[in-house]
């Protein structure tokens, strides 16, 4: 850590494994929190010290309250984590101000602009707060708990009115995305805490309150009230969406987009288990079999899509809903300790027939009386991880009312899957030929496969396997990456892409990769 030693020597300490003491070989104390189970799988509990992930990057919060405190008016800073509206966490920075110093909204203002100038864009505070003192414990350290919540206030007040019904419902809008209390014409939504999550949410409160589709580029482009508003105004007027609601089933589901996809792949390519989902849990006491599987059909019985087979006619595939009642597929199988890993990876690979099995199964595998590892296996063609929430969620609250000698009760969905496929269709049957005629726009004149110079021929269906080539970066380009990344404010992991975006061009990939 660059001019910071006792920083360095609290990280990189002695490394205790290794065979020669003498050699001064160092390990990283990352300051991860784990526990390490019987079978040598570490569980991770959270952190240890103030280094936390911001927007996929890690962050050191002294750092920022090094930034914070090189302003000649501030005597101490502390900076903290809190979750957003969308559930991520956002960077909260507390202020002692030095007697004399400027008015409270005047010395945010300042340190905005100072640490926007000093640091990157994920590093800035996103609210601010003055305070009388740094609340601390007993034993010296930051009371986080007593710190105060503070919303982003952006300009706090002090930027420019909305002076049409444009700019003053975006500000509404704002405000209610970001849960801050006040939002001004020229204030910025990503220093308010905005970032791509929730700027996909902005675009649909916007499309629902002002009528008109924006892009996500839109957003990042024009950034401000005012910005937004003048792409809103000048842009036509979408067209009106139906409301999603349940509807009468017709004898024949089609089924969705997203769904033909993985048929098409099902059905056409080898792809084996790349598309199972599975969730493994290992529970240590007693388990209920029964409610367990009270609880999986449960929440098979709430939700259509977890039982739902597809059909096949007339070169289209469709759905079919099975009925309630449907059993959920579960064996209970005995497996010693030694065995239990590849017992589960074999549950993990299973492969479904989706024209047959519905999208879910689970395996137990008992290793003692009050030892069981869990493997509930989906498809992704039902779950993702967005759902897999509240599938474990109705899936715990089911299971606790089985335990109870209760029937599981799980209240009924306003709408199913099915309903939002034929929602869709009626949609894209108004709205979808622009979205075509941009594709055919887009991929015209793209060949059928990609031309690379390979080592062996390209096989009629994809296999699935693939490997993995470790490669040592010398120091200099690994410092070059950093530099880079530094300058235009991006990841490693997006500039290496880059570059081999650039490579498949030179290797004959084309200019659109």
């Amino acid at each position: 850590y660059l001019g910071r030693p006792e920083l360095t020597a609290d990280r990189f300490v002695a490394n205790p494994f290794a065979a020669d003491r003498s050699a001064g070989e160092r390990m990283y104390r990352t300051g991860d929190l784990v526990v390490r189970r019987p079978d040598g799988i570490l569980d991770f509990l959270g952190r240890t010290d103030d280094q936390v992930k911001i927007r996929g990057y890690r962050v050191e919060l002294g750092d920022i309250e090094v930034a914070i405190a090189a302003h000649p008016e501030v005597a101490r800073a502390a900076v903290i984590t809190r979750p957003d509206p969308a559930g991520t966490q956002r960077l909260v920075g507390y202020i002692v101000a030095r007697p004399g110093a400027a008015s409270d909204d005047d010395l945010i203002a300042e340190l905005r602009t100072q640490l926007r100038a000093a640091l990157p864009s994920y590093m800035v505070p996103t609210a601010l707060a003055v305070l009388d003192d740094i609340p601390l414990t007993d034993n010296g350290k930051l009371d986080v708990r007593a710190l105060p919540d503070v919303a982003a206030t952006g300009s706090a007040g002090t930027g420019r009115e909305p002076r049409t019904a444009t700019e003053q419902a975006l500000c509404e809008l704002f405000a209610d995305v970001l849960a801050v209390s006040e939002v001004s014409a020229d204030d910025d939504f990503f220093d308010l805490g905005g970032h791509s999550l929730l700027s996909i949410r902005l675009l649909n409160r916007v499309r629902a309150a002002l009528g008109v589709e924006l892009s996500i580029r839109d957003v990042f482009d024009a950034r401000t009230v005012e910005g937004i508003g003048a792409l809103v105004d000048a842009a036509a007027p979408a067209a009106i969406r139906p409301e999603l609601v349940a509807v009468a089933r017709p004898d024949w589901i089609p089924a969705s987009p997203a769904q033909t996809r993985l048929l098409v792949l099902d059905r056409f390519g080898d792809t084996g288990a790349a598309y199972g989902y599975p969730l493994v849990f290992r529970v240590r006491g007693a388990l209920d079999l029964a409610a367990l599987q009270s609880a999986v059909d449960a929440v098979v019985t709430r939700h259509e899509a977890l039982r739902t087979v597809f059909v096949e006619r007339d070169g289209a595939f469709g759905q079919r809903v099975l009925p309630i009642g449907t059993p959920v597929p579960m064996t209970v199988v005995d497996v010693g300790a030694d065995d239990l890993d590849a017992a589960v990876d074999a549950a993990a690979g299973y492969e479904f027939d989706l024209a047959r099995e519905i999208p879910v199964r689970v395996d137990v595998f008992r290793s003692g009386p009050d030892d069981h590892t869990v493997a509930l296996l989906l498809h992704h063609i039902a779950a993702d991880e967005w759902s897999d929430g509240p599938f474990l969620a109705d899936l715990n609250r089911a299971y606790l009312q089985s335990r109870q000698d209760r029937r599981p009760a799980l209240p009924a969905l306003p709408v199913q899957y099915a309903d939002y496929t034929l929602w869709q269709r009626d949609l894209l049957a108004t709205t979808g030929e622009p979205h075509l005629a941009f594709w055919r726009e887009a991929l015209a004149g793209a060949p059928d496969e990609m031309t690379l110079p390979t080592d062996r021929g390209r096989r009629a269906n994809p296999t699935g396997v693939g490997g993995t080539l470790h490669v040592e970066l010398p120091r200099e380009v690994v410092t070059a990456l950093h530099a880079v990344g530094s300058a235009q404010q991006v990841s490693p992991l997006m500039i290496l892409q880059a570059a081999t975006a650039v490579l498949l061009h030179r290797l004959g990939a084309g200019d659109d990769i």
